[in-house]
């Protein structure tokens, strides 16, 4: 964790490859692994460190989120809303997921789908509703 916040981002790798060679089910250091894949572009194994975290515990819905915010940077826009489908079911608080979700809804042009998300967002989080107060208009 130390390297990570230092960015030093291969020594970080290796400290959670090693914390996982000795526990193959701690899911924190697939995680951490993957947001660090993730932070420098290594997005195929961010993906699979997030996908090793879902899969020792189903219900880590930050790291449906994150898989989520990868796969929307890669425009694949029916996997980004699995995961934030699945990220809202685990958590139907994520402010964010609700608002990635209704960017990909409204660039889709699910105009109704998409108000709907960023209307639960505003709800949630009052300091967001005057950002996104052009988008909630149906």
């Amino acid at each position: 964790m130390i390297f990570h916040k230092a960015k030093n981002f291969e020594e970080a790798l290796n400290s959670y490859t090693k914390v996982i060679e000795l526990d193959k089910f701690h899911v924190k250091a697939y995680f951490n692994k993957g947001l660090i894949h993730r932070q420098i572009e290594q997005y195929f194994e961010a993906l699979q460190s997030f996908s090793q975290a879902t899969s020792i515990d189903p219900s880590f819905a930050s790291a449906w989120y994150h898989m989520g915010l990868i796969y929307t940077d890669l425009v694949r826009h029916k996997e980004a809303l699995q995961c934030y489908d699945k990220t809202l079911k685990l958590n139907p608080k994520h402010v964010g997921a609700l608002l990635n979700k209704g960017v990909i809804l409204e660039d889709a042009g699910l105009k109704r789908e998409a108000f709907m998300c960023f209307q639960k967002a505003a709800n949630l989080d009052t300091k967001i509703a005057a950002s996104i107060k052009g988008r909630m208009v149906h």
